[in-house]
């Protein structure tokens, strides 16, 4: 019986002992899932922050795409504006030559001959380009 007794005791002492196991691994496995859910958490944040400043990123880079766009249209528009001035100048020069200059007019009115005269006569400066 002091055997039976014994062997009864020391099965109660291991299943005590594989309990108190049990629960430490039990209690093991929520810290773990508690931490677990504490590194997502902190994750989905980290991924909050990180999408934020990307898009933060691509409107700085959008708004510089715009201004570098806007800018070469402005130079396009000057150099069109130059042209153009640049062309007015060599018009209003080849005018200047011309002046007092004989025109034939090559129209049915046969021969009659044409004078390219200003509305008003040009004074010694303008004349002579001082």
């Amino acid at each position: 019986m002091k055997d039976k007794e014994t062997m009864k005791e020391k099965l109660h002492e291991t299943a005590d002992k594989v309990k108190e196991k049990a629960e430490t691994v039990k209690e093991d496995i929520k810290k773990g899932a508690h931490m677990a859910k504490e590194k997502a958490g902190e994750m989905k944040e980290n991924l909050k922050e990180k999408a934020q400043t990307a898009k933060i990123k691509a409107e700085e880079v959008k708004d510089n795409v715009k201004e570098k766009a806007h800018e070469m249209k402005e130079k396009v528009a000057d150099k069109a504006k130059m042209k153009k001035e640049q062309e007015n100048k060599k018009k209003l020069e080849e005018k200047k030559k011309e002046v007092g200059f004989v025109e034939r007019n090559k129209s049915k009115d046969f021969n009659i001959v044409y004078r390219n005269k200003p509305s008003k006569p040009m004074t010694v400066s303008e004349l002579f380009g001082l």
